[in-house]
């Protein structure tokens, strides 16, 4: 359980990270015109498709590691030694890890927006102080 609550903490710090290294990449995208349901599609697609593609290599590697258990004394006497697979503990994981994340992603990017429109934007620069506050108002209708 710990390490499971430890890989959804990481795995949302790593999520919050892309979605904040698009961020120049979006403005652009919305002062050429892009509506805001393209730019989150944007945003969005990229995170979701490795979701989805971490959950399914997760399944594939715990279906692969069934031939090593149990471990110990008991792997001997084992009847069943060969591929197992337990379609609903990995397809309720499969499922929980999927939506777990989707929704993170996309209370994260719907934060991000929200934070953009806001205006939060730590810049030195007069140059980049200006381009942000029009491409900001690009961004919020």
């Amino acid at each position: 359980m710990i390490a499971a609550l430890a890989a959804l903490v990481i795995a949302s710090s790593l999520i919050a990270r892309v979605l904040q290294s698009d961020g120049e990449d979006l403005l652009v995208l919305r002062a050429l015109g892009a509506p805001p349901s393209m730019v989150a599609s944007s945003v969005l697609l990229g995170v979701l498709g490795a979701v989805l593609a971490g959950a399914v290599l997760a399944v594939v590697i715990a279906i692969a590691l069934t031939p090593l258990s149990p471990l110990g004394p008991v792997h001997s006497i084992y009847p069943h030694t060969g591929l197992q697979f337990d379609w609903l503990v990995l397809g309720l994981g499969f499922v929980i890890v999927v939506l777990v994340l989707t929704a993170i992603a996309t209370t994260l990017a719907w934060r991000r927006r929200i934070a953009m429109c806001r205006g939060a934007v730590f810049s030195i620069s007069r140059w980049h102080r200006d381009w942000h506050d029009f491409s900001r108002r690009l961004a919020c209708p």
